[in-house]
């Protein structure tokens, strides 16, 4: 039965509980001798028990990223409450985009220098 951390994790999509049983997974693992044995016999069935619990436990080919995101009910707020939202986001975008203009700048005055002849 799960326990009640388990369920919280589930609830909130969370990959942790498989990341557990990936651990649980990968350490009781068959041993080199019984791998060998294994594939003389079934070796798709710990390949692919193993494939599961790594996609459960969520690795994939592809890059993923975890975020946390506050979700906005805009609906629900006021206008001077959007508003000073609104001037904080700004105020956030500006202060991300100002160092990336500055470092743009510094790139094109170095490429527009000419070597200079020794």
């Amino acid at each position: 039965m799960a326990s009640l951390g388990q369920i919280t994790h589930l609830r909130a999509y969370s990959r942790e509980p498989f990341r557990e049983l990936l651990d649980q997974w990968l350490a009781n693992g068959p041993t080199d001798e019984q791998i060998q044995k294994i594939a003389a016999k079934t070796p798709d069935r710990w390949t692919q028990g193993l494939a599961v619990i790594g996609r459960l436990a969520g690795y994939t080919e592809r890059t993923e990223i975890t975020r946390d995101v506050d979700v906005l009910h805009v609906s629900a707020m006021s206008d001077a409450a959007l508003e000073m939202k609104l001037a904080q986001v700004t105020a956030q975008l500006e202060a991300y985009a100002q160092p990336q203009t500055q470092m743009q700048t510094q790139r094109l005055a170095l490429a527009n220098q000419t070597p200079s002849k020794a």
